[in-house]
């Protein structure tokens, strides 16, 4: 009674599920129902069950949970935490019967791409993304009736859910379904096909970065750059997990194959199953290639950011040898001023001496009379004359030194900006003359 109160309380809670029924025979179906040994039994052989379900909501739902892992044999793991948070994976296992022996084979696999657009609303200011997911888990058994769960979760789609479907049934054959691996041979294309969308909408990013002046501006949008570098980042991860995913798929197909071939009765066709291991490593050769070609665009956005950087710096020099120029110009006004200054100072001078109280001209006798202590006058003047610049020389020789070593050391510092500055102009002429990979 508890059960079917909570089996009520599931297909009220949960609701039904989207079932596509392909058949040997051509009579294919799409139903909604709910999970049971009842609706399963149904379609003992010679069927494949494409089922799309939304895992978190299986995964909070107890009854849909003990469900699922008891007729598809899904494993405990599948549920755990840290797997439905990870980035990529495969696992296999058989599935055993009562007597210990193998009646079938399940998979699960994870993968993930993320597309990255420039902001409809800002497209100059910020980049825009999604993510598109991909959860598979397949049950293959040696009756010949198989199941394909299709599993949607936060960052899944109809549109892909659809397209997941049409790679998978469309052109589906009936011998395809003796090796349980049929399902990758079909949907890592798929798989492909995002991947390589994902990266050339983030070469279109970078590459309206180096066909503009942005790098030339004189404050470049770092933040901006920065977040699509973080993209590129994202991208490259999923991309290097997805590489060793499909390794660790085309891996597992060869010991299945080889357990397979010692194990009687169930003994897979060769012309498929060798078909299915040339297209699995063909996958293996394009993902790294994508892997490659993420890598290098990723690297052309690192040289537009240093080339912003550097351009920054030249023009930090610029001003700087701007500044210095002026200073220069200042030195040589105030040279001339000082030589101006010599034709005043002797009269001057000359002019201070004789008003002074030592000279006296009386004009009533018509003659100048000096005084006897006019040598007191040159007795004070000359010590003092002699004491001014010495003291200067002992209270501010350390200040010269240190003003010396500054200047040079600025010197030697604007010298290096400027030619590593010089190098970046060089570098970017020859990207634009070969402009590779565009």
């Amino acid at each position: 009674m508890a059960d079917a109160s909570a089996d009520l309380q599931c297909a009220n809670n949960c609701g039904p599920l989207e079932i596509w029924i392909w058949s040997k025979d051509g009579n294919h179906q799409h139903v909604l129902g709910h999970i049971s040994s009842t609706f399963l039994k149904k379609y003992p052989t010679d069927v494949l069950l494409f089922i799309y379900a939304d895992a978190n909501t299986i995964r909070n739902c107890p009854t849909c949970k003990a469900k699922f892992s008891a007729e598809f044999n899904i494993p405990d793991i599948w549920w755990t935490e840290y797997n439905r948070k990870t980035n990529g994976f495969f696992g296999s296992q058989d599935v055993l019967d009562d007597a210990e022996k193998v009646a079938g084979y399940v998979t699960w696999s994870h993968f993930q791409t993320k597309q990255v657009q420039p902001d409809k609303e800002h497209p100059d200011k910020d980049y825009d993304y999604n993510w598109t997911k991909v959860n598979i888990f397949t049950q293959w058994l040696i009756s010949k009736r198989q199941v394909v769960l299709s599993f949607a979760q936060n960052k899944g789609t109809i549109k892909t859910q659809n397209e997941i479907r049409q790679a998978l049934l469309s052109s589906l054959v009936a011998r395809e379904l003796t090796d349980p691996f049929w399902v990758y041979h079909k949907l890592l294309s798929l798989v492909l096909d995002l991947n390589n969308a994902s990266i050339w909408m983030f070469r279109d990013c970078v590459r309206a970065i180096e066909q503009s002046d942005e790098h030339t501006s004189k404050e470049p949008d770092y933040r901006r750059l920065h977040n699509l570098a973080r993209h590129g980042i994202h991208i490259v991860e999923v991309l290097s997990v997805t590489c060793e995913t499909i390794q660790r798929i085309a891996a597992g197909h060869r010991a299945w194959v080889e357990e397979s071939s010692r194990s009687s009765g169930h003994a897979p066709p060769l012309p498929f199953t060798k078909s299915v291991r040339e297209q699995l490593s063909f996958y293996e050769q394009t993902a790294s290639s994508f892997r490659h070609r993420m890598l290098s665009t990723k690297d052309r956005l690192t040289n537009e950011i240093n080339l912003s950087f550097n351009w920054i710096a030249q023009n930090d020099a610029r001003i700087t040898r701007e500044i210095s120029s002026k200073s220069l110009e200042d030195s040589r006004t105030m040279k001339k001023i000082a030589f101006l200054s010599f034709f005043f100072l002797p009269a001057t001078f000359v002019s201070a001496i004789f008003s002074t109280s030592f000279f006296n001209f009386s004009p009533e006798a018509g003659r100048w009379t000096v005084s006897p202590m006019f040598w007191v006058y040159w007795v004070v003047t000359i010590p003092v004359t002699i004491l001014m610049p010495v003291l200067w020389k002992y209270w501010h020789p350390s200040e010269e030194k240190q003003e010396d070593g500054d200047a040079g050391s600025k010197v030697s510092s604007m010298e290096l900006k400027d030619g590593d500055v010089e190098m970046q102009p060089t570098r970017r002429r020859t990207i634009s003359q070969s402009d590779i990979g565009n």
